[in-house]
């Protein structure tokens, strides 16, 4: 017999046969106080009935009993309770989330602080720095960027050079990394003392909060800039990039770095370290990726830095392989609140810590929430440096936010860390399928509300030339066409601002008419039609503008009554000087009586070279020379120009000469040359006709007035105190040229009695319109009553005139409004007239992926758009075939969409082009230059079931002003102004919506709605920053690109204009709901159709089925329900689709009064109204008054 058998048999106290038969008749499936209670009380009278009866409440044995199934049931719950919290999906405290994830090897998100770069505005030092002119710049204040002048630049340098060490001079960083095409430089001051403990108070939402300063460094690991390490013996490290955007873009400067909370530290001092060995950093709220471990010395000297590692298991040898051995590890354990432990490794992979151990780490606010520049305060900060001569001294800088920061976030929700561990998981720690690129990246931050991947094949392109990228998103492309036309289409758009409304007269007008004020194709229309003051000048005939009293020409070549430009001094772009009159300085602007009032801020100004006049006969050719001639013939000049005469010689009965002895003006290519008389026949000649060098430039600057400092005996000198010209143009020009033309500006703003008349109009809902009075150069108020009746007809843009400009009569014959605005009881109808430029190619172009942002040009410093260059070897007109000369650019300005919403590829709007991007163009009369008064016939052509507008010719049936068969360079501008290293094999754009964004944008279009305050997505830099940490898991032949997310709003007041809605809700006549709730029901399932769960990136939107939703979740009480196009009422399937790009997401804004409801006497009868041909009908009714306008 086994000893283990026998011992059991012959000594245990109890069989276990027998024990186990005693709890047959036990209920082991009861668990609470009453079920055990029950089951013990069963158990009792089952196997002892004759031991005991006693079952009475009150019975001794009964409260035993009853303790008994209390402690039961306490310890059946602590033991379900402890057995839950083992298992990830059903853990219900954080302690026990965050102790199952750390064994799945996911470590948790705790709080992220805000975090980005101040751009440097300023400097200022006390040691005696001169410029490049012997000038001190000691104590004064110099900007980074300042448009007056131009040395500014050059004298920020030097300040800057001066506080950098030797080694360390401008062009020479200390460190330097490019990240996403940017190169990012590194300098290092040469500082007494650093920033790591700067701290400033500072604006947040709800609040104020704690920044502090921080030095850039290079991890050359990841190729990445952060935080440097603290030290506080370290100097200040500064960060400089360039992204070749110009000195005002957000991300071309000198920055230093700050972050959001509290940094500290402390000191431990272990003699005996052990394996494992872990030390606790009980501080609530320490922020993700803010830790750092030193050993120092007792004086707090940096002995060296320990690398911290994901976890100190399983991937730590690959780590160490890596890293060449790598010894000096951590790794960091979250605990509850986010306090942390530091955990070191065991002495085998690692080395154990021993002496004095620093951990800094930094605590935050562990909220979301956004930093936007205007909510940041400017902020200041010093730094004491020693100078080459060894002196102390300090600079004091001014710093900024440029551009929006969204990355704070709050610690990783419970929910989240359930439903990451797993799922990281399954990624094993990398990305290379694309669940991975789904899920790995939500573990970055907490931040994330919604993420998508798309795998964009762009490969095969060797390494040893760049790769050329036609759709222009990483590398600029350009396309040469010679079918292109140009035309102009004035149109009236129409918007509505639905009533009632929260907002009052003031921000009405902040938010939709300031707006239009600006509105490039409102340029058009103002240089295309008003810009010049005089309507009977012919610029390409008259010798002298008389009607605005502008000389530019003399017979006897003197300068005698022309204004003058005298040029003082010249730079890229750009120069400076002053006018003259008869040798006097000038006064310029609003200030001035004369002509050169127009010639304010923004205002445009035509300069001319000598001769100093057009269509001027420069020489005349001999073709023949005829014969039979015995006296000196008669030279004949006929034409369009005026005052050219010629004579010739003959010599042996031939003419052998012509020679122009007055050039005249005016003339063009049909201008004629004959020779007659003189006895003899044959004799023919041809003359060349040239126009003097005309510039349009823009004054950007005056200084008082143009007169400048006045000289010792008080007459202007035309120089300010720097020694520059007191008036700064923006191109250009030689002393000597003479001014020919002036346009006065488009002012973008009402002055401050028309702004308050305009408010009280709306406020007492009094219909007006908006003229602009180019001489005063001010918005000017039409009452209604001076204004032709609201009709399609009158409206429209073909009867603008100014033949009634500024009648009071109120008969209603002022049709020069620019802007009308008609008050009615459900709506205020805004219209406004505009001049579009359209440009079009049936079949060598498309113009799609436009990019429609500025980008800053690496050699000119100048703005970049997309854009369109009609090239100069065009023929002037179809009379005229000598070429342009000169290549007149527009820059893109929109898509051409239909009615319908559907963008037309073949057609672009186009806009005058303008050299800073401030909407004023350098050359006012491109178009009329291109186009004279040539027209075109517009018809239609049908591919694939969609119908394009294009020159048609044999066809069309619209005539229009405009060209065609022009020969173009089509320009298109990178989105990222950079090369993808053309030997990765795959490229993902991974397309991310923050939640910081989101909620921010959400509060804005419900409560604020203001353009000015309308929050930004994250740029793609901000992103990269973000996923920074996922760099070293993506597959090296990986290319991961960050894009942001936008939203496309629907249906409101805050829509463009070919998206606002109208809702027409018929009720049925059994229903019980008032027309109020049937409005909130409907806005509430707009609502839930668009939950933001529901909808990917880029999906279309289909009024049918969100119409089949509101149906099913309103039977009985609706009947029907359409949806009219406010731009174009009439047409009633305008947005039965709309489309998304690929980085977009619907999100409708219904108010209540963007529906109405209607009753009928049907039963309960819920449908989608059906339209006559059996299509699913979107409107209900063609539209009401004032449609029928244009639906670009």
């Amino acid at each position: 017999m086994a000893q283990g058998a026998r011992q059991s048999s012959l000594f245990a106290a109890e069989d276990f046969t027998v024990a186990y038969e005693s709890f047959a008749q036990a209920n082991l499936k009861a668990y609470d106080f009453d079920t055990i209670r029950s089951a013990m009380v069963d158990y009792i009278s089952t196997n002892y009935p004759e031991n005991f009866n006693d079952y009475i409440n009150s019975s001794e044995f009964i409260a035993l009993i009853e303790l008994i199934a209390f402690l039961g049931h306490n310890l059946a719950f602590r033991a379900d309770l402890g057995q839950r919290e083992n298992y990830l999906s059903t853990a219900e405290r954080r302690e026990s989330a965050l102790r199952i994830a750390e064994f799945l090897g996911y470590t948790p998100t705790r709080n992220v602080v805000a975090s980005g770069y101040l751009k440097i505005d300023s400097v200022q030092t006390n040691e005696q720095i001169f410029d490049a002119s012997g000038n001190s710049l000691a104590n004064v204040v110099t900007q980074f960027e300042d448009v007056t002048d131009p040395a500014s630049y050059q004298n920020f340098l030097a300040i800057m050079n001066a506080v950098f060490q030797p080694s360390s001079q401008f062009g020479s960083p200390f460190s330097t990394a490019t990240i996403g095409g940017i190169i990012h430089d590194v300098y290092r001051t040469n500082s007494t003392n650093n920033t790591n403990n700067r701290e400033f108070t500072n604006k947040i939402s709800n609040g104020n909060a704690t920044f502090s300063f921080h030095s850039a460094s290079v991890d050359t690991t990841t190729n990445t800039v952060i935080e440097k390490t603290p030290d506080p013996y370290s100097v200040i490290d500064l960060l400089y990039k360039n992204d070749n955007s110009g000195f005002g873009s957000p991300n071309t400067g000198f920055f230093i770095g700050f972050k959001q909370g509290n940094l500290n530290f402390q000191d431990f001092q272990i003699d005996n370290g052990l394996p494992n060995m872990a030390i606790d950093i009980n501080a609530d709220n320490v922020a993700n990726g803010e830790v750092w471990v030193q050993t120092i010395d007792e004086v707090g000297q940096v002995q060296k830095n320990w690398t911290r590692v994901d976890r100190l298991f399983g991937a730590n040898t690959l780590f160490n392989a890596r890293q060449n051995k790598i010894r000096n590890i951590y790794s960091i354990s979250s605990r509850e609140d986010d306090q942390i432990s530091i955990v070191f490794s065991d002495g085998r992979f690692g080395n154990i810590p021993r002496g004095i151990i620093r951990v800094w780490y930094r605590t935050g606010l562990n909220r979301t929430y956004s930093l936007t520049p205007d909510g940041f305060n400017t902020v200041g900060f010093d730094i004491d440096y020693i100078s080459a001569n060894g002196n102390t001294h300090r600079a004091s800088f001014k710093c900024s936010l440029k551009s929006v920061v969204s990355n704070a976030s709050e610690r990783e929700s419970l929910a989240s860390i359930k439903a990451n561990a797993p799922r990281f998981f399954t990624t094993q720690d990398r990305m290379v399928t694309a669940d991975d690129y789904a899920i790995a990246p939500l573990t970055a931050s907490e931040n994330i509300r919604k993420i998508k991947s798309i795998n964009r094949v762009h490969s095969g392109h060797s390494r040893f030339r760049d790769i050329y990228d036609p759709t222009a998103t990483y590398s600029d492309a350009t396309q040469y066409a010679d079918d292109v036309y140009v035309y102009e289409n004035g149109c009236t758009k129409r918007s509505v601002i639905s009533l009632p409304t929260s907002l009052n007269g003031t921000q009405v007008y902040d938010k939709y008419i300031k707006p239009k004020l600006a509105d490039p194709e409102i340029f058009n229309f103002y240089y295309n039609r008003q810009g010049y003051a005089s309507t009977t000048y012919d610029a390409f005939k008259d010798y002298n503008n008389t009607t605005d009293g502008i000389t530019f020409f003399n017979s006897d070549g003197s300068d005698n009554n022309v204004y003058r430009w005298n040029q003082i001094t010249k730079g890229s772009g750009s120069c400076s000087g002053y006018i003259t009159l008869n040798s006097n300085i000038q006064r310029m602007g609003q200030t001035t009586t004369s002509v050169l009032s127009k010639a304010d801020i923004n205002g445009i100004v035509e300069f001319i070279d000598a001769p100093y006049k057009m269509g001027y006969i420069s020489h005349a050719t001999l073709i023949t020379g005829g014969s039979g001639y015995t006296s000196t013939p008669t030279v004949t000049i006929t034409g369009k120009g005026t005052g050219a005469t010629a004579t010739c010689t003959i010599a042996n009965g031939e003419v052998t000469s012509v020679a122009i002895n007055s050039s005249g003006s005016g003339y063009d290519q049909s201008t004629s040359i004959t020779i007659t008389g003189g006895g003899g026949t044959g004799a023919s000649v041809s003359g060349t006709i040239l126009d003097a060098n005309t510039q349009w430039v823009k004054i950007d600057r005056l200084y008082k007035d143009g007169l400048g400092d006045d000289d010792s005996a008080g007459k202007p000198t035309g120089i300010d105190n720097t020694g520059k010209g007191s008036i700064v143009i923006n191109d250009v020009v030689a002393s000597g040229a003479r001014i020919r033309r002036l346009v006065p500006r488009l002012s973008t703003d009402l002055d401050a009695t028309t702004k308050t008349n305009l408010i009280a109009k709306i406020n007492n809902q009094n219909s007006f319109g908006l003229r602009y009075n180019a001489a005063s150069q001010k918005w000017i108020l039409i009452d209604s009553s001076n204004m032709p009746l609201n009709s399609t007809t009158l409206n429209d843009v073909s009867n603008w005139s100014r033949q009634y400009e500024g009648d009071g009569s109120s008969t209603g014959l002022d049709n020069s409004w620019v802007i009308r605005l008609n008050y009615g009881v459900n709506e205020w109808e805004m219209l406004v007239r505009k001049t579009q430029f359209v440009v079009g190619s049936p079949k060598k172009l498309k113009f799609t992926n436009l990019n429609f942002n500025e980008t800053f040009s690496s050699e000119t410093d100048k703005p970049l758009r997309d854009n369109v260059k009609i090239l100069k070897i065009n023929p002037k007109s179809n009379i005229d075939p000598n070429p342009l000369g000169k290549d007149y650019q527009f820059n893109a300005h929109g898509y051409f969409t239909y009615e319908d919403g559907y963008t037309d590829p073949h057609n672009l709007r186009v806009t005058l082009a303008d050299p800073d991007n401030d909407g004023y163009p350098n050359d006012p009369e491109a178009f009329e230059k291109i186009v004279g008064t040539q027209t075109i016939k517009l018809g239609t052509k049908t591919v694939d079931g969609f119908t394009y507008t294009v020159q048609d010719e044999s066809n069309g049936t619209s005539v229009v002003t405009g060209v065609g068969n022009l020969h173009t360079q089509y320009n298109r501008i990178a989105d990222i102004n950079h090369l993808i290293d053309p030997s990765t094999t795959n490229i993902v754009d991974t397309y991310v919506l923050l939640e910081s964004y989101n909620n921010t944008f959400r509060n804005w279009a419900l409560f604020d709605t203001r353009l000015e305050t309308k929050p930004n997505p994250p740029t793609i830099s901000e992103l990269t920053d973000m996923f920074e940490s996922l760099n070293t898991k993506k597959s090296i032949s990986d290319q991961v690109i960050y894009r942001p997310v936008k939203y496309k709003l629907l249906f409101g007041d805050l829509a463009s204009g070919e998206l606002q809605a109208k809702f027409n809700v018929t009720k049925t006549p059994n229903t019980t709901l008032s027309d109020t709730e049937i409005k909130q029901r409907v806005i509430n399932l707009i609502d839930t159709y668009f939950n933001i769960d529901n909808w990917d990136f880029g999906e279309n939107f289909y009024f049918t089925e969100m119409a089949a939703f509101i149906h099913n979740n309103m039977i009985g009480e609706i009947s029907q329900i359409t949806i009219d196009s406010v731009a174009t009422p009439e047409d009633s399937t305008a947005l039965f689709q709309i489309n998304s790009s690929s980085d977009e997401l619907f999100l409708p804004i219904v108010q209540a009064n963007n529906i109405s409801v209607e009753s009928t006497n049907i039963g309960n009868l819920t449908t989608i109204g059906e339209n006559s041909v059996g299509n699913v009908s979107t409107s209900s009714s063609g539209g009401g008054s004032g449609g029928g306008y244009g639906g670009y």
